[in-house]
């Protein structure tokens, strides 16, 4: 699986119910991706996924966090703007 389809298998695995833990599994073993506007915190809470699937849960959300951790760690002492050059 390649970096462009990785954002799309994490945001449909909310929406693959028994197979979830699989899935997330999968991911863990991947490379680095980027989620770009996610809703994966809200989806993971408003299906109570932790309830359900507490472990594969907490393993997804640990990867996406570090995967977000290193993406500010790359870009600490650039300049980023958020409002485009004119």
């Amino acid at each position: 699986m390649d970096r462009e389809e990785l954002p799309e298998m994490v945001e449909w695995s909310l929406h693959l119910g028994p197979s979830f833990p699989e899935v997330v599994d999968t991911v863990w073993e991947s490379p680095d991706f980027e989620l770009k506007h996610s809703f994966l915190f809200r989806e993971l809470d408003d299906r109570q996924f932790s309830e359900q699937f507490l472990s594969a849960a907490g393993k997804l959300l640990l990867m996406v966090l570090r995967k977000e951790r290193a993406k500010l760690h790359a870009t600490r002492g650039k300049r980023v703007s958020v409002f485009p050059s004119r």
